[in-house]
């Protein structure tokens, strides 16, 4: 009896294994087309910790789960060839991004293959991937969670656990369309000289912004904020605010919202989502979702350091802003009063534009590998 109860229970684990397979090469990236993986790492994100962390998963787990481009091995039809591109200077990602989409797109083979491209990285990192392959066809991004955001990973699902997001993009997962925000502004400091950003987090003006160009200044060693070197993680997002409320002025901005609503006020905060949460975790979006027809915007305006800090003290405490408002809109026009300095304009993280912008929400303008419902 007792050796009838052991041979049917290793058949029952049999059954049960092959049934977990089945499932997993049915909602796997292979069952999407996909045929290749780009890794894209930023050593430099999360302050440089970002570099260690991909050797790490690399050697103990990316090795096992995909076969290298230049491999001997030929990859089977039930596996992912892949490679590995490391960004050695600020900026360079979307030049890589670009370079080895159209390296893969010669190489293909067939018009239904797919490509992956996986940032390595943060927020920034992921938005920076993404620039100059928006309406390219036949190409899927995801990311492996590095940074110190990681608020595109909470939308789509990613863990944070390294090894249960690689098997998610390995094994199984759900394509996302997925949509972005179109930023038309000046560059900073540069007035007349207009260029074009997609985000794919957020995008913010006022106290947000101003703590953001804190945050880059510090990664890049522009001007250090040593505080931010020790505080954890969760709490750097907070200190950041904190110390741009210090020197936080009131300005006076426009704002039109698709040609119907005209508001003029003193700029607290203008913040945008392509997700529940930005900021690394702040659910500031609870409805909205990448699939949305429509973008999301919440509206602060405020004349005082104290009130802004009251509201967002409202929220950590999971309460409703008392002097906020949420509005969906597809077009904004955004501009700083005539006569005054353009006003800072962030997204996904970078600092790098300014008023007078034109924002416009584009549903589906790209495809994300996440986790599958």
């Amino acid at each position: 009896m007792l050796y009838k109860r052991f041979e049917t229970g290793v058949f029952s684990r049999k059954i049960f294994l092959w049934f977990i397979t089945v499932l997993a090469l049915a909602s796997s990236p292979l069952e999407a087309g996909i045929s290749h993986v780009c890794f894209i790492v930023n050593g430099a994100s999360n302050s440089g910790r970002c570099a260690s962390t991909w050797m790490s998963i690399h050697d103990k787990y990316v090795r096992k789960l995909f076969i290298p481009k230049d491999s001997m091995t030929v990859a089977s039809d039930e596996e992912l060839t892949y490679e590995v591109a490391e960004s050695s200077y600020p900026g360079a990602v979307p030049e890589i991004a670009e370079r080895l989409y159209d390296e893969w797109e010669s190489e293909s083979e067939s018009d239904d293959d797919q490509v992956l491209m996986v940032a390595v990285g943060g927020d920034g990192t992921v938005s920076e991937v993404v620039q100059n392959l928006h309406g390219k066809k036949n190409v899927v991004f995801s990311v492996l969670p590095c940074g110190t955001g990681n608020d595109i990973a909470r939308t789509l699902g990613i863990p944070f656990n390294l090894k249960k997001a690689l098997d998610i993009i390995r094994w199984g997962g759900r394509t996302v369309s997925y949509g972005a925000y179109r930023i038309q502004a000046d560059r900073l400091g540069e007035g007349g000289n207009l260029i074009r950003k997609y985000a794919v987090d957020e995008f913010d003006l006022g106290v947000c912004a101003d703590g953001g160009l804190i945050k880059y200044r510090h990664d890049r060693n522009i001007r250090e904020r040593p505080v931010l070197n020790w505080i954890p993680r969760f709490l750097k997002y907070p200190a950041i605010t904190l110390l741009s409320l210090m020197n936080w002025k009131a300005r006076k901005v426009h704002v039109a919202l698709d040609e119907l609503s005209r508001e003029n006020f003193n700029l607290g905060m203008i913040l945008g989502g392509c997700g529940p949460t930005v900021g690394g975790g702040q659910r500031f979006f609870p409805a909205m979702k990448p699939e949305s027809d429509k973008g999301a915007m919440l509206i602060e305006p405020s004349s005082s350091r104290f009130q802004i800090l009251w509201d967002l003290l409202h929220h950590q405490l999971g309460r409703r802003m008392p002097g906020s408002k949420m509005v969906e809109f597809t077009n904004a026009a955004i501009r700083h009063e005539d006569g005054e300095s353009p006003i800072l304009l962030q997204y996904d993280g970078e600092p790098v534009l300014q008023t007078p912008a034109e924002i416009t929400w584009l549903p589906g303008a790209f495809r994300f590998l996440g986790k599958a419902k």
